[in-house]
């Protein structure tokens, strides 16, 4: 197209237009006849791939690409090249080898590399590239678990200069590591996704931890403190935060005297047992380093120094209120760790708390510029963004966490473990490297695009730049040299032949990853955007932008001050190679398993400077080479340090003329070696010295003394790509989030997104996660939600994943390593593969999942099993006695609905994991059915349990059965647990079960056995719900049926043993224990699937058949052990609870369900009444006196919605579960609807066709109403009177209102007098008397089902919704100004509009709701059909006066 406008010379672009021949002018002429049309046209053209310029090679880049190109069809969306500096992948996560033909194939690192346990992104990507990764079948990580491993011996040192001490440093365990071996030794990387904990949650986790570990003296009112914060669902009270902070500050000045008194005990030669309430919880602490006895002065002053941080951190985060007011405010926003914990009376320097310099100094290298005077990691990152509590992972001394171990160690390099199989993957999908490619410049004109690229060639491949070939093989592994000094490289010749300038680079010694190197390019391009490029991924890091950036920071003040503000660390890394063991030199700490040592080598931090953390790494040499004979012998343990190291690191201020640089920092690396292990190994390695300093070093004989430092590998990571990204206080705000995925989002320049850990990325701190992190948000916003479609959310972005309302704690999954686990997430595997399309794979059912259960049949005698059925719920008849009952004890993973089919609840996604405890009864039947309803038996679950509470709500929703919320654990053993929600100390429910057979296929079962008889119950039957109503409040009971499916032929099971247990608190089942073989219990593995909810209309045959399998079940029944029923203690009568303590509901029992007080604007509006017909769902129609009006009058409401809430202490509802709530609301209300079945007669309803909230907990409750909602965003700005409301995923507006005052506040009764219109609306909803009205009546339509369900469109769902008016309630008259920008049901007739003046009223009240019923009519008393056509005339008389008024 472009080549024919240039051509007729419309493309102002394009030079001059040539002289043409005569010919070719005649052929254009005739061209130009159409040629408007060609230009306009060309329809059939498909689209270019957008053209992606990936920046540097870094873990946030290359996990942003991968998942770019992890979906079908991406090479239609992505034409990707990543430009790398020097010769490898990976940034400060590069890995390289040596080849020397004197020390071998060694491992380099930039310093001490890990995962942490909390680290679930990291994990998912590592997971999915090794499934997709193509390798050879001998290559050493065939998995995930051959690649990471747990490590299990973590500890910090307990600085003890001054006292009373062997040494100044003592290793401090928090416990002793035997105890906990069993858990953490045969840990493996954690299976799936975790949810991130919300501030709260990760607060009650940390106060847990305190209270867990209390010694006497304060163990009894921090159980106070730990039970009143449990206790809240939001932040405490200000008189509650009062209350708390009275108890803890009093234990704070003990606290701090304790430190005082242990510190002089210590200095005074005194330990502690003798002294009475100092010595720490039995088996806290271990001080493995000289195998001291348990009295050891170093544990005391360890554990007392810890506990004062620890409760001057609890006094702070209430005192500042930062779990209400978050930490963007002054002091918290620019505070640190440390000056924090002073400001609140604590520890004021590092010397003070071993824990605090660990984890919040050490960890994070936290040292600006290095020095030690300069501690700063943002309190607010701590707290409210990031950190280690947002990751949830286990620390030293925080128990209460799902982790067994505090970090996992991969077994070979980095690189090679992560940069190996992302390069390959990704080379293979047509991913084109450029390496050897340094970026010199970005460059914007507008301020808000990147126009251009300067990228500077640095050495020319001489196939071509994609060409090169980065890798080479060592021990079965392909891995990346290490090629910093091409003059001193054995073995390098393979790499450098194959550029053009090898003989330059080699005679020059020239490191092509310095900035440093005196080395002018060979080339320099400029990438320009439309040609090169149209989309930028900047992984360079922080430390280099300002070198590359300045053109853009000069245009855009956001980049500028990110770029001033976000700062780096230089850090020092040595590696030594040493001829003996740990044991040998003199570290006691026991080895807890030798057959793992990756596992049970040591790691410890805040130890002595100038190396302050080490690790035995010596497990890595299994993939490493040596030369014996040139070093008189191999390696028998490999010591990895590192540590911040003082070096200027402020933003844009190196010299990089300054050649001789790096020579200078390598000798720094050498004399701080030197000096740690000449003035402090003996605190760490008490016997070294003994073995020889440094003769104990692997180097040639010839070298001796310090010089034999220099065969081992020492660095300082002083280039700008290679520093350690700080959290100083007040910066965070600053960074860049990796792409805007919703309003306020800081996206400096619309076509570039930012990845690293340098970014607004929820941890916002160094961490590996943090990068990865950065990377998949980056993908998941560029690809619009396409990949990932489901990541560990930090509180940035990700709407797919939806965090869970309430925190889970030690939640059960499959005991890692077992068969189960295999099965389960080769299930799992399948159906996020339809995920990561977009879809959920099953079928047409309204949601479905993966499941592994243990599954026990108890036989129960059948008047017990009676009692636990509704009142309209019976037996069927061919059940005899005993009842046989399943009890299931289960995991569920991927559980997911069609997002994509509109006709279920509008498309809402979502995707849960959690755990279940179920109780089935089969063979029930409704006691008088309708005629239309089932006769069949059906199964009934009695009681469910779940971990997730969005998934219990969904549950109650779709089915009306009784599901509760819990907690789920499971320890040694193979015992699993259930766990009273609020009280986790009462057990509800236990179960231990051992395999005691081969998994076989169900199909193919040809004995009579408990999967034959049960499991069709549990995956097939037809599921009854029968929802309880309250006594006395008129709502009558109806029943909802669900079919589910599943692909039987697929089911696994294997036969189990072992014991069930209940205990009381198991509603009114009886506590028992049952002892169970494989005659009557299995395991199993399933898909399965569940459908949209009916009426229970009947299916032929289905009688006969339930009534033979239900006499046979009986007969098989009878033959099973009975259950050992236990006697029951009465329970105490519960207390009743004061009214100010907010733990009842103040809208009941009135009509049952729940209530609160709303302040909502209505506006009303005319429409066409056949348009409103055709919204209303089939067999619902207008009333007739409103049919016969051309227009009808359909309200709009805006709500805020505020103290909703549930009668808790009612047991009938939701089984007492409690919730308090606010939120926004947004309704269309057709006023006035009726059944076309019921005839004349019926009561006045009205039909929301739908409604927009702002919170997940009511959208879903709405749904067992049968009513449309949907979650959505809203923004309010009250001084200006506007509502926006706001698509939940893409932040687009869909709704604008700008309303008006139009009167003050008027009372009801004075209504009439100001505005008729208003009159006549209050008239239509009963309220113009200014009294209590009859309750009204909301119509909802459960079941609007797909095109081929059986059931159709469902069946109709009622609920009484009544007005609290009393001497309180007020009507402000208003304007309004409404626009819809977008159709709102849909696209099928809500279109986008603009009413300029609507009339309406703001009416401020209390409302209470009922239970749902089947919409049967009922009696609501004398007077009601009256009442009911008086509001029908008035909804008539308000429609004609608005005509009237042409509204």
């Amino acid at each position: 197209k472009l080549q024919f406008l240039y051509l007729i010379g419309s493309y102002r672009a394009a030079p001059p237009v040539p002289p043409m021949q005569p010919a070719l002018r005649a052929a254009l002429s005739a061209l130009l006849l159409f040629g408007v049309a060609y230009a306009d046209g060309d329809k059939d053209v498909p689209p270019k791939p957008k053209k992606v310029a990936v920046l540097g090679g870094g873990l946030g880049s290359i996990a942003s690409v991968y998942y770019m190109t992890n979906y079908t069809g991406w090479e239609k969306d992505w034409d990707i090249t990543v430009y790398q500096m020097g010769w490898r992948l990976g940034g400060k996560a590069a890995t390289g080898r040596t080849m020397s033909d004197v020390t071998g194939s060694r491992i380099l690192e930039h310093g001490l590399h890990m995962f942490f346990s909390g680290y679930d992104n990291a994990f998912m990507w590592v997971r999915e590239m090794f499934a997709a990764w193509d390798r050879p079948a001998d290559h050493p990580f065939q998995t995930v678990d051959d690649a990471f491993k747990a490590s299990c011996n973590t500890g910090v040192y307990a600085d003890m200069t001054n006292l009373s001490q062997p040494a100044d440093y003592a290793a401090i365990e928090e416990a002793d590591p035997l105890a906990a071996a069993w858990e953490c030794l045969y840990t493996r990387v954690p299976p799936k996704l975790q949810k991130a904990p919300t501030p709260l949650g990760a607060f009650k986790a940390f106060l847990r931890g305190v209270a867990d570990r209390a010694p006497p003296v304060l163990a009894a009112d921090l159980a106070l403190v730990l039970a009143a914060v449990e206790g809240v669902k939001g932040a405490p009270g200000e008189v509650l935060r009062d209350m708390l902070l009275g108890t803890l500050r009093p234990l704070q000045t003990l606290v701090k005297d304790m430190v005082d008194t242990v510190e002089k005990n210590a200095k005074a030669g005194k330990t502690g047992k003798a002294l009475p309430g100092l010595w720490p919880p039995p088996g806290w602490c271990n001080a493995g380093k000289t195998e001291l006895p348990e009295t050891h002065a170093a544990c005391e002053v360890f554990f007392w120094r810890a506990t004062w941080m620890e409760v001057t951190a609890v006094i702070g985060v209430l005192a500042d209120n930062t779990l209400k007011n978050g930490c963007g405010w002054e002091p918290v926003a620019s505070d640190s760790l440390t000056s924090w914990l002073c400001r609140h009376n604590g520890p004021c320097n590092l010397r003070q708390d071993d824990l605090v310099r660990g984890l919040g100094v050490d960890g994070p290298f936290a040292l600006v510029n290095g020095k030690l005077n300069q501690a700063n990691f943002s309190i607010a990152n701590v707290l409210c963004d990031g950190g280690l509590m947002r990751l949830g992972q286990k620390v030293p001394g925080m128990k209460h966490t799902s982790a067994a171990a505090f970090a996992y160690r991969m077994q070979a390099g980095m690189g090679e473990i992560l940069f190996t199989p992302a390069y390959e993957i990704l080379k293979k999908r047509g991913v084109k490297f450029h390496f050897f490619h340094k970026v010199a410049g970005l460059h914007t004109t507008d301020g808000e695009t990147v126009d251009a690229i300067d990228v500077d060639v640095q050495a020319t491949v001489a196939a071509g730049a994609a060409s090169y070939d980065p890798l080479f093989e060592v021990q079965g592994l392909k891995v990346w040299p290490d090629l910093s000094a091409p003059a001193a490289c054995d073995g390098c010749e393979r790499f450098f032949s194959q550029l053009k300038e090898r003989d330059a680079v080699v005679k020059q010694n020239i490191n092509l990853e310095s900035y440093y190197a005196p080395w002018r390019p060979v080339e320099r391009k400029r990438l320009l955007v439309g040609t090169d490029f149209d989309i930028v991924i900047n992984g360079i890091t922080s430390g280099a932008l300002p070198y590359v950036s300045q053109g853009l920071a000069a245009k855009n003040p956001a980049w500028a001050k990110f770029l001033g503000t976000t700062w780096g660390v230089a850090t020092v890394a040595v590696q030594m190679w040493l001829y003996n063991t740990t044991t040998e030199l003199g570290f006691k700490v026991p080895a807890m398993d030798p057959s793992n040592p990756s596992r049970t080598e040591p790691m410890f931090s805040s130890g002595p400077e100038p190396l302050d953390t080490w690790a035995d790494m010596t497990h890595l040499m299994k993939y490493e080479t040596s030369n014996a004979s040139a070093t008189k012998g191999g390696p028998q343990t490999v010591l990895y340090f590192c540590s911040p190291i003082e070096f200027d690191t402020t933003p844009g201020s190196a010299n990089f003329s300054n050649a001789s640089l790096p020579a200078l920092q390598t000798e720094r690396a050498f004399h701080a070696a030197a000096e740690w292990m000449e003035k402090h190994a003996h605190e760490v390695f008490p016997d070294w010295a003994a073995k020889g300093l440094y003769e104990s070093l692997v180097a040639p004989p010839h070298v001796r003394g310090r010089d034999r430092l220099r065969y081992q590998f020492l660095r300082v990571n002083y280039e700008p790509t290679e520093q350690y990204v700080l959290s100083l206080g007040g910066t965070i705000e600053a960074r860049p989030v990796p792409w805007a995925a919703k309003a306020g989002d800081l996206q400096p320049f619309k076509n570039m997104g930012v990845a690293g850990s340098h970014t607004r990325n929820g941890i916002n701190c160094g961490a590996a996660e943090a990068a990865i992190a950065s990377g998949l948000m980056l993908s998941h916003g560029v690809t619009n939600g396409r990949s990932p479609r489901v990541f560990k959310n930090y509180g940035q972005q990700n709407k797919v994943h939806t965090p869970s309302l309430l925190p889970a704690v030690g939640d059960y999954y499959p005991l890692a390593g077992s068969e189960e686990e295999a099965l389960m997430l080769a299930g799992d595997t399948a159906t996020q593969a339809h995920l990561q399309e977009g879809a959920c794979p099953h079928g047409p059912a309204a949601q479905g999942g993966t499941l592994v259960a243990d599954v026990v049949t108890v036989p129960f005698p059948r008047d017990a099993v009676e009692r636990m059925l509704p009142k309209d719920v019976a037996l069927a008849d061919p059940l005899e006695n005993p009842v046989p009952i399943t009890f299931s004890f289960g995991s569920h993973t991927s559980v997911c609905n069609n997002a994509k089919d509109q006709a279920w609840l509008d498309g809402r996604a979502f995707n849960l994991e959690y755990d279940e405890f179920a109780m089935t009864i089969p063979g029930v039947k409704i006691r008088n059915p309708k005629p239309t309803q089932k006769q069949t038996p059906f199964t009934f679950v009695h009681r469910t349990y779940l971990s997730d509470p969005i998934a219990m709500v969904v549950g109650w929703s779709l089915s009306m059965t009784d599901k509760v919320t819990a907690r789920f654990g499971h320890t040694a053993n193979n015992t699993r647990a259930v766990f009273d929600f609020v009280n986790s100390n009462e057990t509800l429910v236990s179960m231990t079960a051992t395999a005691t057979g081969n998994w076989s296929r169900y199909a193919a079962q040809t004995d009579v056995t408990a999967a034959k008889q049960t499991l069709g119950d549990l995956l097939t039957a037809p599921q009854l719900g029968y929802p309880e109503a309250a006594p006395g409040t008129g709502a009558k009971l109806f029943a909802v049926c669900v079919d589910r499916g599943a692909d039987v032929s697929g089911v696994r099971v294997q036969p189990i043993a072992g014991t069930l247990q209940t205990f009381a608190g198991v509603d009114v089942v009886a506590p028992f224990e049952f002892k169970f073989d494989g005659t009557s219990a299995y395991r199993m593995v399933a898909n399965w699937t569940m459908g949209m909810p009916n009426d229970c209309t009947p299916v032929a045959g289905e009688l006969a058949a339930a009534a033979k399998e239900g006499r046979d079940r009986s007969e098989w029944a009878a033959g099973l052990p009975q259950p050992v029923f236990k006697t029951q203690k009465p329970k105490a009568k519960a207390k009743t609870p004061k009214r100010d303590e907010r733990t009842t509901c103040e809208h009941g029992p009135g009509l049952g369900g729940g209530g609160g007080r709303n302040v909502f604007d209505m506006y009303f509006m005319l429409a066409e009444t056949a348009v409103v017909e055709k919204i209303l769902p089939e067999g619902v129609r207008l009333p007739k006196a409103l049919r016969a009006l051309p227009l009808t009058t359909i309200s709009w409401a805006f709500l805020d919605q505020i103290g909703v809430c549930d009668n808790s202490y009612d047991p009938s509802w939701l089984d007492g579960r409690a919730f308090v709530m606010n939120y926004n609301e947004f309704a269309i209300m057709i006023p006035d609807v009726e059944i076309e079945a019921q005839g004349a007669g019926q009561p006045s309803r009205f039909f929301a066709p739908r409604l927009f909230l702002d919170h997940i907990k009511p959208t879903v409750i709405g749904w067992g109403f049968g009513i449309d909602k949907v979650l959505a965003h809203f923004d309010r700005d009250r001084s200006a009177g506007t509502w926006s409301i706001q698509d939940w995923n893409t932040r687009e507006e869909m709704i604008l209102v700008h309303s008006k005052n139009v009167s003050g506040v008027i009372p009801i009764p004075e209504v009439p007098k100001a505005s008729k219109a208003a009159h006549l609306a209050l008239r239509a909803l009963g309220l113009a008397e200014g009294v209590e009205p009859p309750p009204g009546k909301a119509l909802g339509l459960s079941g609007r089902g797909y095109g081929d369900d059986p059931h159709g469109q469902g069946f109709y769902i009622c609920c009484n919704f009544e007005m609290k008016m009393g001497d309180h309630a007020t009507v402000q008259l208003i304007e309004g100004d409404l626009t819809v920008r977008r159709p709102i049901d849909n696209g099928r007739l809500l279109k986008p509009f603009h009413a300029p003046k609507l009339i309406g009223m703001r009416l401020n009240s209390n409302w209470t709701m009922s239970y749902p019923d089947d919409c049967t009519p009922q009696q609501n008393g004398a007077g009601a059909e009256q009442r009911d056509a008086a509001r029908r005339d008035a909804w008539v008389e308000l429609t004609q006066a608005l005509m009237a008024e042409d509204a």
